[in-house]
């Protein structure tokens, strides 16, 4: 079974392993510009700037020169192997903003408290690469439409545990999981068509609430 704090390559079902390398060597050829003010890195959530977000993206993160590292079903363990084999080599962006983690839930049936270890080793791995770079660690998203789910459970530990993790040097911790709520816990098919990814309308809301945070750490 796989574990959230050794690296690997993606193999599902719905994506190959040459397929997800070739997403992973395109990544090299955009670092070896080296000049990468702005760096997301995460799973099908981050890629969606590309999709259902790229209206917000085009508007809020592309004039400060972002570049997406979002690869559809990663898990912890798949940008970790990503970050140590050269994506993040020779750069220094000002910010690297990373949301990771529902995968190792929803997918490999990792433990939110197992993940949350995961992506304390990815933060300290990203810190140790480039140590003059800002990290903006986002809690991970709310899933299921319904909520007390065992997913909302373990995503409640995991973002617990990763709570530790605020005030440590570089690192700052954000929670934009309310924008996805309703009053009752619930999420609308308006917010999250799936009950896991972002509407249009859901992404121009996280930028709207990211983009002052972004430019702030950016600064």
């Amino acid at each position: 079974m796989s574990s959230p704090i050794v690296p690997e390559i993606q193999d599902k079902e719905w994506k190959s392993p040459e397929e997800w390398l070739s997403q992973h060597r395109e990544f090299l050829r955009l670092a070896e510009d080296k000049r990468i003010p702005l760096l997301f890195l995460g799973d099908s959530i981050t890629q969606g700037w590309s999709g259902a977000g790229k209206k917000a993206w085009d508007a809020a993160f592309a004039p400060l020169g972002g570049v997406n590292f979002g690869i559809g079903g990663d898990e912890v363990q798949h940008v970790l192997w990503r970050v140590l084999n050269g994506e993040v080599d020779g750069l220094s962006p000002a910010l690297v903003v990373l949301l990771i983690g529902t995968n190792n839930i929803g997918n490999a049936g990792h433990s939110g408290l197992d993940t949350a270890e995961g992506i304390k080793l990815l933060v300290n791995t990203l810190r140790e690469k480039m140590p003059e770079t800002a990290i903006l660690l986002h809690k991970v998203f709310p899933r299921d439409q319904e909520a007390g789910t065992p997913f909302r459970r373990e995503i409640a530990a995991l973002n617990q545990s990763i709570s530790s993790l605020k005030g440590e040097a570089g690192v700052t911790l954000i929670d934009v999981n309310h924008l996805f709520l309703e009053d009752d816990g619930t999420i609308a098919v308006s917010t999250m068509p799936d009950f896991l990814h972002l509407s249009m309308k859901s992404y121009h809301r996280w930028a709207d609430v990211l983009l002052p945070e972004v430019r702030r750490l950016m600064s």
